[in-house]
């Protein structure tokens, strides 16, 4: 336990003095008040907002969870195969010890700076977020999901940079799918496979739940993306001895 309390404290400190991390709490913000300008300048200059953009804030904050991938990948990355792994190996420290306590500070830091945004967009740009219990609820699941997802892409690149570039696209289409609904309303205001599909990734269950739409059903589905990954992960360490 002191071993894992430790590793813990190292990484989350790690985390929140590492400047690159602080460009997912700045990125979401300036692009919300990018589209927030822009919306107003052409009511000014037509009368009219910009429709594509309308509702897009909490899609895109949930959605910049994901870049939260690469705070697990890389960290695994230099310190598993990088300079520390010699003294990893010879350390009283198991390896699912050092997995969990790395995930731990990489998964409450994704969901101190997702709390931020979420309370910045509100406050500052009138973003609505409907039951906050819910939002931190599912802030903790998305969070949660990112590190798992951050725990393969360390097993299935060879290196830091290929870890961290695989995280970032991960991300991107993350956010993409989270937004594509509501910037192409009528392709996705439908039963069909698209629209099913889409309703049941990460975020858009996310949003589901934070607006109360079939809570219990989004519930399930959310808690069994978890458990899914988890399952993964856990069966994939076992096959590499990495005993996670």
């Amino acid at each position: 336990m002191n071993n894992f309390l430790w590793i813990f404290r190292h990484y989350l400190k790690k985390n929140f003095l590492t400047p690159a991390n602080l460009l997912v709490i700045g990125l979401p913000i300036i692009f919300m008040l990018t589209f927030h300008l822009l919306n107003n300048y052409l009511l000014e200059l037509l009368g009219t907002e910009v429709v594509l953009l309308y509702g897009i804030g909490v899609p895109m904050v949930l959605g910049f969870q994901f870049f939260g991938a690469d705070l697990t990948a890389d960290w695994l990355h230099h310190d598993m195969k990088g300079p520390t792994r010699a003294r990893l190996l010879v350390s009283p420290v198991a390896p699912r010890v050092f997995y969990a306590g790395v995930m731990l500070a990489g998964w409450l830091f994704n969901v101190f700076y997702g709390s931020i945004v979420v309370a910045i967009t509100a406050a500052a740009f009138g973003e609505t977020f409907g039951n906050y219990g819910l939002v931190l609820l599912v802030l903790l699941c998305l969070s949660f999901i990112t590190q798992l997802v951050g725990v393969l892409i360390f097993y299935f690149t060879k290196d830091e940079k290929s870890g961290t570039r695989l995280s970032y696209v991960f991300g991107e289409i993350m956010i993409g799918i989270t937004i594509l609904p509501f910037v192409f309303p009528d392709l996705f205001d439908t039963n069909g496979p698209a629209a099913t599909l889409i309703n049941h990734f990460p975020t858009n269950v996310g949003l589901n739940i934070i607006y109360n739409n079939n809570l219990l059903y989004n519930l399930a589905v959310m808690l069994g993306i978890v458990a899914l990954l988890s399952l993964v992960a856990f069966i994939i360490g076992r096959q590499r001895n990495d005993n996670l």
